[in-house]
């Protein structure tokens, strides 16, 4: 008798301290968890994604995956095998091939919003489709490839009372909103914390240009798009420096720019090879320079970098 009330004080000491836990608490409150989930899966908001591509992966899909209130319910591409292959990876209940998937996407009820993470140059056109279909749109940036067709956009957003949202992901980074508030609490008071701002500098570059809107995006070449893969080529550049001009404009508040001067830019790199023979046997290596990005801001005491 004495023992079993002995097991039992234990027995209380140690869950009365491991209630203190989180995790035991979490595994507790499990049920609780999963009817309130499942509550909140019912009115999930339902995405479909248009082109079955990396950035689409890194942007959407591994996003939704951690939340309970928002679920990828079907992708779209023009190849049929790599939609089905897209949506077997990664869990897609539904896909949709061939060259009316994108149209077939707009068309599904169970669709509440797209994801558009197809080449600048399409972004106008299945924006405007997704908006004529009632659905609120989450494109890859830059919206548009010019102010005209940006307009455009969002006059025709504004009649359909859709939200149009740029998918901008660095401007909602905890450092980076950290920096432009200092940025902009500085402003012109030369005796603030950070002192006066002269100047803000941004630098972006890519080592495998190719692969930056290449296959390893999801944006293959397609046959018999001749046209547009020359306006591809065109554009290829625009969601690449559009990250300098953005952050820019963004963390100094700015809403409009001048542009004063372009300048085509040249760089040469040296490549070192060296070789080492055993035998019959061996080894090769190429030591190519480092690829970094980087904003700068210039104040009165000094500067502050994020890369």
């Amino acid at each position: 008798m004495r023992q079993a009330l002995l097991f039992a004080a234990v027995f209380a000491a140690l869950a009365a301290w491991a209630l203190r836990l989180p995790l035991v608490a979490r595994l507790l409150r499990l049920p609780q968890v999963l009817v309130s989930a499942a509550a909140k899966d019912d009115g999930a908001l339902r995405i479909g994604i248009l082109g079955a591509s990396f950035i689409a992966r890194v942007a959407v899909v591994h996003a939704a995956d951690k939340r309970r209130d928002v679920r990828v319910v079907a992708v779209a591409a023009r190849d049929s095998s790599r939609a089905a292959d897209y949506a077997t990876r990664h869990g897609i209940a539904s896909f949709h091939g061939g060259r009316d998937a994108y149209e077939e996407l707009l068309r599904r009820e169970d669709v509440d919003a797209v994801y558009i993470g197809l080449p600048t140059q399409l972004h106008r056109r299945w924006t405007l489709a997704a908006l004529a279909a009632g659905k609120h749109i989450l494109v890859e940036k830059p919206v548009a490839a010019n102010l005209q067709e940006a307009s455009e956009l969002e006059s025709a957003a504004r009649r359909a009372g859709l939200i149009v949202f740029e998918a901008a992901h660095y401007r909602y980074h905890p450092a980076l909103r950290r920096v432009r508030s200092l940025l902009l609490e500085t402003g012109s008071n030369s005796s603030s914390q950070l002192g006066r701002l002269r100047s803000l500098e941004a630098t972006f570059t890519m080592l495998d240009p190719k692969a930056w809107l290449g296959s390893r995006l999801g944006f293959p070449a397609e046959p018999g798009r001749d046209s547009e893969s020359r306006q591809h080529e065109r554009l290829k550049n625009l969601d690449r420096w559009w990250y300098c001009a953005d952050s820019l404009l963004w963390a100094s508040g700015s809403r409009e720019a001048r542009v004063l001067s372009v300048t085509e830019g040249r760089f040469s790199v040296s490549a070192q090879l060296e070789l080492q023979i055993l035998g019959s046997d061996g080894s090769s290596q190429a030591l190519s320079p480092s690829c970094k990005s980087r904003f700068q801001g210039h104040r009165c005491r000094g500067f502050t970098r994020t890369s």
